[in-house]
């Protein structure tokens, strides 16, 4: 079994706030409009049972191809991320997990 448990969320909501929408021009405005998304979602986010709270976890966010926003949350932390951390990332940099076994969730 891994050491770490990694969870993978397909977060979609109906909030207009979750929605992903044409950011205003320039990167603070994408940024901005990002962490508003992360916020919303981890507002409303709840663990299934036997995982630990956010904090333990080193969480990643992308908007996929469908516009959809995806997250991946990793126990302890990933590379250069510390549990505690999140970041928003191209759907293509999100990192991979071949084979989490019973440690991977699918929300």
């Amino acid at each position: 079994m891994l050491s770490r448990v990694v969870l993978i969320a397909a977060l979609v909501s109906t909030l207009p706030a979750c929605q992903p929408q044409t950011p205003p021009s320039g990167a603070t405005s994408a940024a901005n409009r990002e962490t508003a998304l992360v916020d919303e979602i981890e507002s409303q986010v709840a663990m299934p049972k036997g995982a630990g709270p956010l904090k333990d976890y080193a969480r990643f966010y992308a908007e996929a191809p469908a516009g959809k926003i995806v997250g991946l949350y990793i126990r302890d932390g990933s590379g250069d991320l510390p549990a505690g951390a999140r970041r928003w990332v191209r759907f293509e940099a999100l990192p991979g997990i071949d084979d989490g076994g019973c440690s991977v969730v699918n929300i």
